[in-house]
């Protein structure tokens, strides 16, 4: 971490070599009304005038001004900086500043700021997402207080980005809102730029992505006419994944290869997030090494800053690429990883704060099975290297590929065998055992789970009862949360589509007709459930006949 020496020593180099190499009188910097001093710096921070910024912040956090809301306003604009940059050291230090002296900030729109970084900081350093969400829902209402509707939506846009980077499409009620204060206020136009991306991102992510045009138009004309070249790659990124849903490959390529073009401009999470959808787009054309690629250099800044938003999704899609290209080394030590940090993460408790142990044990076991059956391979392609010649290379091919084959069929056999199993059924009451039975029926004779908007909620009205009590019964009998139960029968129905119709059936129809509204969800879904993609399963199963 880095020392308050070191952090000085980076300010005085600002102040001194800064636009006009001025250091900024203490006096005047003395002078600054607090609430002037806001208003300044927040212009100098949509602006991008670091330099500027960094002139009057330094003497107020570190020279003999003594101001102390001054320089807590100070420390949380010099964090917010940092916080863009994901230099998270940096914000731990300058948050702990204005930690230490939260009292002279109380009800003001600072003591918003201040917590809406905090759970910002939490979630990028931590993968925090609940405490996130509620740190900025605090600073929403401190916000809503005082009246300062443009720093609600600013609230309630970070919280939509972070659903967004984890293809949640329940942030859209956050995003709603945000476009609703922006509306009926008529903020300024730089706020109907941000809101109009926040729209599109979760309208991406739902069952009619192409919804998502218009808002795009909007934000892109606003970000380009006032030159905010930061938010040119959210933009960019968002129009390609709409251009590969529409069919126009050719349009998603060039647009993803622009989003990755302004990298020293661009938040570096969004970068991860432009390499982790321009390889996902590789990787399903083929182009595992430029898959592997666009993984890795996603990785790599994801290990620069020290950020967690997108480290597993990209170590499982490595370690996806790296098993493709033969690289047994690395498909297992980025499946490990990525299963580490599952497991040090707080991530599954944004819909269950406890995940089902026996579900826990049921993915762990294909992956390990998985990891077993590549060591087996690697050591049998090195002994086959070792021991035979030249010639006897193109049998080893052969062998590889077949090996192949084996471990798909042992994954579909596993979660074959995995479907017949019925969950321990705990001791319970005969009420608890009548819901779920009648939830049960609904769910394989109504087929409730087609239903694309079916929520907790939605169930239990549906069942005469309240999600307290659902939520109970499907957590005791089905072995998981609601989630899991769902996705359980429809990838079951999904499984079903695919053996019974092959290749005359679209895989990305296939989701939508089992109740996915998005292509990803499907797909994740789909590996989670039976260990392999849809494509890889397809491919398994029309070899057996």
């Amino acid at each position: 971490m880095r020392n308050k020496a070191a952090v000085l020593l980076l300010f005085c180099a600002v102040a001194l070599c800064g636009c006009g190499g001025t250091v900024v009188d203490r006096r005047q910097a003395s002078g600054i009304r607090p609430d002037m001093l806001e208003r300044q710096l927040n212009t100098l921070t949509i602006n991008g005038e670091w330099d500027s910024l960094f002139r009057i912040t330094y003497p107020l956090v570190f020279g003999d001004v003594h101001d102390t809301a001054a320089m807590v306003c100070a420390a949380l604009y010099n964090a917010q900086y940092y916080l863009y940059r994901e230099n998270l050291d940096s914000v731990l230090y300058y948050q702990s500043i204005a930690s230490g002296n939260l009292s002279s900030i109380e009800g003001t729109r600072l003591e918003g700021m201040y917590y809406a970084q905090e759970g910002m900081y939490q979630m990028k350093s931590k993968w925090d997402f609940p405490t996130m969400v509620a740190m900025l829902l605090r600073s929403y209402d401190v916000y809503k207080e005082l009246g300062e509707v443009s720093d609600m939506v600013y609230a309630l846009t970070n919280i939509v980005n972070f659903y967004y980077m984890r293809s949640d499409v329940r942030g859209m009620e956050y995003a709603e809102e945000a476009w609703g204060l922006v509306n009926r206020h008529r903020l300024s136009v730089y706020y109907q730029g941000v809101v109009s991306i926040t729209m599109a991102e979760m309208l991406s992510l739902s069952k009619s992505p192409i919804d998502a045009l218009p808002y795009l138009r909007t934000a892109d004309s606003v970000i380009r006419s006032r030159g905010l070249e930061p938010y040119y790659s959210i933009v960019d990124l968002l129009k390609a994944d709409i251009a590969l849903v529409v069919g126009d490959s050719t349009a998603a390529d060039s647009l993803y290869l622009e989003a990755l073009g302004r990298e020293s401009v661009t938040e570096p999470v969004v970068v991860s997030l432009a390499c982790l959808h321009y390889g996902r787009f590789c990787e399903d054309r083929g182009m595992n090494a430029r898959a592997a690629e666009l993984y890795g250099k996603g990785l790599s800044i994801s290990e620069r800053y020290a950020n967690l938003e997108l480290r597993n999704e990209l170590l499982r899609h490595l370690a996806d690429v790296n098993y493709a290209l033969g690289d047994w080394k690395g498909a297992l030590e980025h499946y490990r990883l990525s299963i580490a940090g599952q497991a040090g993460s707080r991530e599954w408790e944004l819909n269950d704060l406890r995940m089902s142990y026996q579900q826990i044990v049921h993915d762990k076991e294909m992956q390990l099975k998985e990891l077993d059956l590549m060591r087996t391979r690697r050591l049998i392609v090195v002994a086959v290297s070792v021991l035979v010649v030249v010639a006897v290379i193109s049998v080893s091919f052969i062998v590889l590929f077949r090996r192949q084959r084996r471990v798909n069929r042992t994954l579909v056999d596993q979660y074959r065998a995995w479907m017949q199993r019925t969950p321990q059924r705990l001791r319970v009451d005969d009420a608890d055992r009548s819901l779920w039975e009648k939830v049960d029926r609904m769910m394989s004779e109504d087929r409730l789970y087609l239903r694309k908007d079916l929520t907790l909620e939605s169930m239990a009205q549906a069942a005469g009862t309240n999600r307290t009590y659902l939520s109970k019964a499907i957590n005791t009998f089905s072995g998981g949360n609601f989630s899991s139960y769902v996705d359980r029968y429809r990838i079951r129905e999904a499984v079903g589509i695919i053996e019974a119709k092959g290749n005359a059936v679209d895989l990305r129809e296939v989701g939508d007709m089992v109740g996915y509204s998005s292509v990803p969800a499907f797909y994740k879904a789909f590996s989670k459930e039976t260990g392999l993609p849809p494509g890889r399963y397809r491919d398994e199963i029309i070899r057996r006949r």
